[in-house]
């Protein structure tokens, strides 16, 4: 329900409570992210923090995306969440 997702998104970005444990449940999704990138192309200090960049821009473009939604809920979340992956994808350059 599409309402309801909203509602829901809502709520993790305007109450302390909950936005405090959304960004817990963030900290974990790019925890993961970083150690199944880090599992797939070999540890070490250099590998190890591309993984946790990488990473830490995914769960960011989710989470803006979740934003830019709360602000425009008529374009669909995935679509939000693709031009911010897309963005990443080439380097954060403007145009």
């Amino acid at each position: 329900d599409r309402e309801l997702a909203l509602g829901r998104v809502r709520l993790f970005h305007s109450e302390p409570a909950l936005q405090a444990r959304y960004l817990e449940i963030c900290q974990d999704w790019e925890d993961a992210v970083t150690e199944i990138m880090a599992a797939e192309t070999g540890y070490g200090p250099e590998a190890g923090f591309r993984c946790r960049l990488i990473a830490t821009a995914a769960v960011g473009a989710f989470r803006t995306a979740f934003r830019a939604w709360l602000a425009a809920p008529r374009t669909h979340l995935a679509d939000h969440l693709a031009g911010g992956l897309d963005y990443i994808e080439k380097g954060l350059l403007p145009g």
